[in-house]
């Protein structure tokens, strides 16, 4: 992992946060965390707190979904809006593959996937992933 990463969208740091999202998830933490420019988020305490903060903020209002919440932090709540609306009450599966931008359908698969390894390598038994079988409904 590389803590002074800056992608090509502009999104900075190890959780790879852009300005003004870094920005609005500082305002969802007690204290508010101030994000005055984009060097900020290269520090990776600030940076991982920031990320936290902002990933939890998604699955709160993508009803719980991981992977909706996924769609959101790589896409926008805006466009996971959409997705939601167009899939609520499918399958999770056909969700996951109609995701309409290629870069986060790929994010959410590698996402989901590499959380089910850490969870089946630290769980022990044969623990499930925290995805529901359908959207929830909106």
């Amino acid at each position: 992992l590389d803590a002074q990463a800056v992608s090509w969208a502009g999104a900075y740091g190890l959780t790879q946060l852009l300005l003004e999202s870094g920005r609005a998830a500082g305002k969802l933490l007690t204290p508010p965390v101030e994000v005055p420019a984009a060097e900020a988020l290269l520090d990776p305490r600030v940076n991982a707190r920031l990320g936290a903060a902002l990933l939890g903020s998604q699955v709160r209002k993508f009803g719980g979904n991981l992977g909706l919440a996924l769609g959101a932090y790589n896409a926008g709540d805006d466009t996971a809006l959409v997705w939601w609306k167009r899939h609520a009450g499918a399958p999770f599966d056909v969700f996951a593959e109609e995701i309409t931008i290629k870069e986060t359908r790929g994010y959410v698969k590698r996402v989901l996937t590499t959380f089910g390894i850490y969870r089946w390598l630290y769980a022990g038994a044969t623990p499930t992933l925290p995805i529901e079988e359908t959207l929830p409904a909106r």
